[in-house]
């Protein structure tokens, strides 16, 4: 059984201190868009799918906290967590 990792690359940005919004990519090991992964943050029911190119974007309240831990898992690949922190 051959496993891939997922990478997951994040950009987090706040929007008038009421929302963050996350937005990212999601790539094999070898740099291959991963399209229609689940992408979300841990322990909530916030997220999405991510695209045809790998790309997503969804927005949370900025209440969730100052630091969030980003999930990715697609069918057959490694689920990977990235922790994120919003720019200053």
């Amino acid at each position: 059984i051959t496993t891939s990792i997922l990478l997951l690359l994040l950009s987090i940005n706040l929007f008038a201190q009421k929302t963050i919004s996350i937005r990212g990519f999601v790539k094999d090991i070898k740099g291959n868009s991963l399209p229609y992964c689940s992408v979300g943050v841990q322990e909530t029911s916030f997220g999405t799918s991510a695209k045809q190119d790998g790309s997503f974007q969804f927005a949370v309240p900025a209440s969730i906290g100052n630091e969030v831990v980003v999930v990715a898992s697609h069918v057959g690949k490694r689920t990977v967590q990235k922790k994120s922190q919003p720019p200053n």
